[in-house]
């Protein structure tokens, strides 16, 4: 039997084996319900004993509160099933943490404390409209050392539940549950009847631990089986205090509300624990809470809105294009200068053949340009810009932007592609009908797109390059190219 030094203190509770509607016989490593009345399947991996210390008298797991603290280290039970019941330290932690490291890290090593990554497997006949996850999570404190969370479901980012992970303090250390409605671009994750998630942390060092004691994966939800938690507040303009009405506020799990005539809003039937609040409004920037709410309780959580908030103007490739070159960058030009801080894998995610694409990040100003590693040929491809890209004044989108292309056969690049610079025209607004810039020497040829991404002028490079009499006032895009017809830097202007 686990942890016998703490048998004393949850015998009861262990002693009293829990079969439920919801979720079936507790001690049960592996469950699959059909028709429960929260949802139409219930997969849950995990048995449901905080990772074998038991839950104190009258604990619900399920209620959002967190458990008391318990002891650590503790023997893993070889029959708990892979990524369940252990400690698991980040995969970025080397033995030099930044910031300090946790207990979970310091009281254990590898092989033992890698990272596992939870599988739950389902029959796959299903249609599925919705589908929700949950887990009870135990010791994750990124704010506390600086740790920075990814998510992976089936190796695609779900940046959602890397906001609510990366929000946790569980300083104790202690557990609660998590919830977090996968998006319904995602879903398609869910067809082959598997998925596997994975929480890690690939780059900052940190001395971080955690554990889950189970997952579970509720598919077709069923509409007012949420548990009664709510939330409610007031939406505001930050400069001038005043409400603002037709504010969309939504949260993880895909509930949301609109504000009325006088700012407020009010979302019920909130699931129990911590949830992300992200508010709407068109011209503002969107704005984030995460809050921790238990079953029963209601919470005021109110948000102040900035505007103006950062316009994409030119995307390149279009929004819909095919026969993408796979040596294309994604290029981005928005109506003011962005913060170069906020340009990374958490606000721009390129995702092709169910993974994400790693690459390089190049800003200049109101430029910004992500370098994939590696397109693939003949591969569609989704585009996510999310909110957490801020302008340099710090306001973020508005909201999340989606789009997508399609690549060609073979890419025409021929070696490594280095980081597109970006370079300044003079003088710019152009005067008169004359563009000049200093060139990389291997530029050869010019694109000149206009602000909705067609090619307006092309041809020969020149140093002083000579505008069509004919082009219109207004922002262009300069492309410029090597003789093997790749790009080798870019510029924008005004004439």
């Amino acid at each position: 039997m686990k942890h016998l030094f703490y048998l004393c203190l949850v015998l009861p509770s262990l002693l009293l084996s829990q079969v439920t509607e919801n979720d079936g016989d507790w001690v049960e490593h592996s469950v699959t319900l059909t028709n429960t009345p929260e949802a139409e399947l219930m997969v849950r991996k995990g048995d449901i004993d905080n990772l074998g210390f038991g839950w104190p008298a009258g604990f619900d797991p399920f209620s959002g509160n967190s458990t008391p603290a318990h002891g650590f280290p503790w023997t893993v039970d070889p029959v708990d099933p892979v990524g369940t019941d252990r400690i698991m330290v980040i995969t970025s932690y080397v033995g030099t943490p930044p910031n300090g490291r946790d207990g979970y890290t310091s009281t254990t090593s590898r092989p033992a404390n890698d990272v596992q990554g939870i599988t739950l497997t389902f029959d796959a006949e299903l249609d599925i409209t919705a589908a929700t996850l949950q887990f009870f999570v135990d010791d994750f404190q990124a704010p506390v050392w600086n740790a920075n969370y990814v998510v992976f479901l089936d190796g695609v980012r779900a940046s959602g539940l890397e906001a609510i992970v990366n929000a946790l303090r569980q300083t104790g250390p202690i557990g609660k549950i998590i919830t977090y409605s996968i998006p319904n671009d995602l879903l398609y994750l869910l067809d082959d009847g598997s998925l596997t998630v994975v929480f890690d942390d690939f780059t900052t060092g940190a001395g971080d631990g955690y554990a889950i004691d189970f997952a579970k994966l509720l598919i077709n939800p069923k509409a007012g089986s949420e548990r009664q938690a709510t939330v409610t507040g007031l939406v505001t303009d930050a400069a001038s205090n005043q409400p603002i009405a037709g504010a969309i506020v939504r949260t993880s799990n895909n509930l949301s509300d609109t504000t009325d005539a006088a700012g407020y809003y009010t979302i019920a039937n909130l699931t129990p624990g911590i949830n992300q609040l992200t508010t709407f409004a068109p011209g503002y920037g969107a704005a984030t809470q995460s809050v921790d709410i238990a079953e029963e309780q209601t919470l005021t959580v109110d948000f102040q809105l900035v505007s103006p908030a950062p316009q994409l103007t030119f995307l390149s490739p279009a929004n819909g294009a095919t026969s993408v070159d796979t040596a294309a960058r994604i290029m981005m030009v928005f109506d003011q200068d962005m913060d170069a801080a906020t340009f990374s894998t958490a606000s721009v995610i390129l995702t092709g053949d169910q993974q994400n694409v790693t690459g390089t990040f190049t800003t200049s100003g109101d430029t910004l340009i992500f370098t994939p590693d590696s397109l693939r040929a003949n591969t569609d491809y989704s585009l996510t810009i999310t909110s957490a890209l801020r302008s340099a004044t710090g306001i973020r989108l508005a909201e999340d932007l989606h789009y997508s292309f399609s690549t060609n056969e073979a890419s025409t690049a021929l070696a490594p592609r280095p980081a597109l610079p970006v370079f300044t025209v003079y003088p710019n607004p152009i005067q008169g009908n004359v563009l000049r810039l200093a060139a990389p020497s291997t530029t050869t040829a010019f694109r000149i797109y206009d602000y909705g991404g067609q090619v307006v002028q092309s041809g020969t490079y020149r140093p002083a390059l000579g505008l069509t009499a004919d082009l219109p006032p207004g922002i262009y895009y300069l492309q410029l190219l090597d003789h093997g017809n790749r790009p080798v830097g870019v510029a924008r202007f005004v004439r």
